[in-house]
This record gives structure tokens, sequence and C-alpha cells, in this order.
């Protein structure tokens, strides 16, 4: 793939040159004619091509076959991120997973990289789990992962309102699903008993009343 060096270097992905096999591309000598002499009489024009590098980023080679594809996958999410485009991948939970792990390999700063993958998510609107239990069931495993505890709160609270759906989607086979059965069942256990308690107390108060 053929990448602005000016676009990498404003997402602060350095690291990407360093650690992958990056060539500059030559440039088109076309282009080049026409950039010195649309620049001829005026020394302070610059038209030349901006500056592109050729990268080659291969998969480690000791995983699999499959392994590799996904980490491929993981890498052509890394550049959707970095150009606002939507993921792609079978479970969304397991790419965004992938994404932030790889932008934590391609970029220095870890907070930078909390803060702009939330932001992606809010952008793409993985974050709207309105009537979208995929959405709602892979953020929940985004934030579990990586504790994000606002995040994951959120998430859960959508999963608990479409309970009834959530075994429909893939994301939810991801999950220890006996687990978030679990949790989903306390859930429900507990805030039935704090209804109970709340109908017991009014019961009360309208007996010590009469």
């Amino acid at each position: 793939m053929r990448l602005s060096l000016a676009t990498i270097e404003s997402s602060n992905c350095r690291p990407l040159l360093e650690q992958c096999s990056a060539q500059p591309v030559p440039e088109d000598p076309q282009l080049t004619r026409m950039s010195m002499a649309s620049s001829v009489g005026d020394s302070h024009v610059d038209l030349s091509p901006p500056a592109k590098y050729e990268l080659y980023i291969p998969a480690p080679v000791h995983l699999s076959r499959e392994e590799a594809f996904r980490y491929h996958l993981t890498t052509r999410n890394f550049f959707a991120w970095m150009f606002e485009k939507p993921m792609v991948g079978d479970r969304l939970g397991d790419a965004l997973a992938a994404l932030y792990s790889r932008m934590n390999d391609f970029r220095p700063d870890e907070e930078e990289n909390q803060d702009d993958i939330l932001a992606y998510l809010d952008s793409q609107d993985y974050t709207d789990f309105r009537n979208c239990p995929d959405h709602a069931l892979a953020v929940l495993q985004f934030g579990e992962k990586f504790e994000y505890r606002e995040l994951w709160t959120d998430a859960f609270v959508h999963c608990t309102g479409m309970n009834d759906d959530l075994a429909n989607s893939a994301e939810f086979e991801v999950r220890p699903r006996a687990r978030l059965e679990v949790k989903l069942a306390d859930f429900f256990t507990v805030r039935f008993a704090h209804n109970e308690s709340l109908d017991h107390e009014s019961t009360f108060r309208d007996a010590t009343t009469s």
C-alpha cells in the first residue's frame, strides 16, 4: 500500500515506519518536470509531489495461515482508523480489541491511543447501542478487556434491556457465555429484590398511616 508520509506523521505513527519495511516511492518524472516548470520565476512556490512511502507489513512468521489472515485484517483496520473508515471482520468485539493492541504497537503514546480509540468508537457509531445487540456486546467485551468501566457499564445496561435478543448476535458467542448469563441473572435478581423491597416499604407506610 502507498500512503502519504504527512498522514502517518500527523497520526503520530512514526514507529510504523521504523518497525516495517518502508521505501520511498520514486517520484513520477512527469510530475517532477511539471513542478519545476510551475515554479519558474517564483522561488517561493513549492508544487513538488508529497513524499510517499511504500510499506511492507508482513505477518510474524510463527503465525498460522488463519492467524496471519487476522493479522493482515487488523492492519487494514488500523488504516481504516487512520482515515476514519469503518472496520471489517467477523466480529466487532474482536476487531476492536485487535485494533487497540495494534495502535499500541504502532503509536508510542498509550494515553493518546485510549482517547483516540474512544473517539473512533463514537465517530463510527459503535457506541450507539439502541436496538443493536451487536454493538452493545462488542463494546461490552472491549470495555471489560481493557477496563473501561464507564464504557462497560453503559454497554451492560443496554444488554440488560435487550436481553431477549442477545443470543441471536454473533458477538454473544465470543464472550464467556455462562459468565454473561450469570451477570445478567444477578442484575435482574438484584433489581427484582430492590423492587420487592420498595413495594414492601410502600405497603408498610400505607399500613402505618391508615
